[in-house]
């Protein structure tokens, strides 16, 4: 069985995330969702946040995904500094397309 769900990331202090950062995020947000056998469906760098909508197998243990995304990224951009909090929340099947086209229109 597989759980969709949206993620939301923030800087401390809600920092800007600077262009530069932003081309190259996506690609490690999905390398550490592979890591945790999850797959980044859609993803989309705000000005101070991130959206990623991610599929994963319901045994996954959603927080440890979480701080290996944060983990990762802030390794490879060592000026990323993550809150420690997120906002998280299951989609539905029904909902992924509606989801997505949130996400997509977040950029």
């Amino acid at each position: 069985a597989e759980l969709y769900f949206h993620l939301v990331l923030t800087l401390k202090r809600r920092h800007k995330i600077p262009q530069d950062f932003a081309a190259v995020l996506p690609d490690s947000f999905a390398r550490s969702a592979e890591i945790c056998e999850a797959e980044l469906l859609e993803t989309a760098i705000a000005d101070d946040h991130c959206h990623l909508l991610l599929r994963a197998n319901v045994t996954t243990y959603i927080p440890d995904l979480v701080m290996r995304i944060k983990g990762r990224s802030s390794r490879e951009i060592p000026s990323l500094t993550w809150s420690s909090g997120y906002y998280i929340k299951t989609v539905g099947r029904s909902a992924l397309k509606t989801t997505k086209d949130y996400i997509s229109k977040q950029k």
